[in-house]
């Protein structure tokens, strides 16, 4: 999974579904990131126009895991400002709050060719497209970290069960929402 050792110049500009997401430039030497809107210039996506530069960050992680392929591209970012404090980028950027302690991030496509994010702390499980988390203490004893990678299967599949317990994320704020069709 691509970390902070070897964030250097990460470019979040991958198909997202329908959907082309934001420009993240950043270096293992430097913690600040900068993020990029897209927009079209003679029939071209470009990344031209400044949203946001966070001058320090703690932590970065980037990566989607494909399951179908075993490989890891960048589609989806979580940013660590503080240790509480992170900032989502995907298909939206938006910012929240940790309840807990991080463990790790992650994010898997699935046949569906989407990436479902997840972040893992130590008492609750994050499901960043939903905007909500769910405690761990209600997930079944016998979950491996191979189940975790997997939650948004297993939250769909539960849903009727696991949405009461659903908490929505903790000073949520959307700070961009960005849709363009190819």
């Amino acid at each position: 999974m691509p970390n902070k050792e070897n964030f250097k110049y990460y470019w979040s500009n991958i198909v997202y579904g329908k959907q082309i997401p934001f420009r993240i430039v950043g270096n293992n030497t430097d913690t600040s990131i900068t993020i990029y809107r897209p927009h079209y210039q003679d029939d071209w996506i470009v990344y031209t126009e400044f949203l946001f530069k966070i001058p320090k960050t703690i932590d970065r992680y980037g990566g989607v895991y494909h399951e179908e392929t075993d490989e890891i591209s960048a589609i989806t970012f979580l940013i660590r400002i503080t240790k509480v404090k992170a900032m989502f980028v995907g298909s939206e950027i938006y910012t929240f709050c940790l309840d807990d302690k991080f463990v790790r991030f992650k994010s898997c496509v699935f046949k569906d060719n989407l990436p479902h994010p997840i972040l893992l702390g130590d008492k609750y499980i994050y499901l960043l497209d939903d905007h909500v988390r769910i405690p761990l203490s209600i997930l079944p004893k016998t979950f491996t970290d191979d189940d975790y990678d997997g939650f948004y299967r297993y939250y769909h599949e539960h849903i009727k069960e696991l949405r009461p317990h659903a908490i929505k994320l903790s000073n949520f704020k959307i700070l961009e929402q960005r849709m363009i069709d190819l």
